[in-house]
């Protein structure tokens, strides 16, 4: 059973962001990815986000779908089409 996408922010002292994550479930498997602003495409990191959560990387912030769209509208461009 797939579960949902999780979306994570890495920010600086002063609250903006400068890394975005996901976490998605397809296949039975865990793909971990970062947004390349330069490609405007994901990326896939296997393990890193695992590697920051269980470190306790204090500048990585998981955020709601809703959160994330806001932050990266970009992301989800062709998800909906062109507009």
């Amino acid at each position: 059973m797939n579960q949902p996408t999780k979306y994570f922010v890495q920010l600086y002292v002063d609250g903006r962001c400068f890394a975005y994550y996901r976490q998605r479930y397809e296949n039975n498997g865990l793909y971990e990815e970062i947004w390349q602003q330069k490609y405007k495409s994901w990326k896939h990191i296997p393990g890193r986000l695992i590697w920051m959560q269980i470190s306790g990387e204090c500048t990585l912030a998981q955020v709601s779908y809703e959160q994330f769209r806001k932050l990266l509208p970009e992301a989800f461009e062709n998800e909906e089409g062109n507009k």
